[in-house]
């Protein structure tokens, strides 16, 4: 199903960022570009809902989400992608107000 929902590509409910936190220009953490996720988000929201997929460039490219998770500190690549998760969940709970 995700790889269909890729291959018709971005539209007014698919939005795909390739990264979180991860500056493919600097090649370094920024953590500017998590409030790029939250924008999204809200767009979509905003519009009728939809899907947000992290780790696909914009031309459809799937780019996984290694370069993000190298960026976290936990024991193992279980424990990164635990706190990878945790980290999208805080900052859409912070920047995105509920009712």
């Amino acid at each position: 199903m995700l790889k269909k929902i890729i291959e018709i590509g971005e539209n007014e409910k698919t939005e795909f960022k390739e990264t979180f936190r991860y500056d493919i220009r600097t090649e370094n953490k920024n953590k500017a570009l998590k409030k790029e996720v939250t924008k999204a988000i809200c767009g979509l929201l905003n519009y009728q809902g939809g899907s947000l997929l992290i780790g696909v460039k914009d031309d459809c490219q799937i780019m996984g989400l290694k370069r993000d998770l190298l960026l976290y500190k936990g024991e193992s690549d279980i424990k990164n992608r635990d706190n990878l998760l945790k980290d999208v969940t805080t900052v859409c709970r912070a920047g995105i107000p509920s009712r």
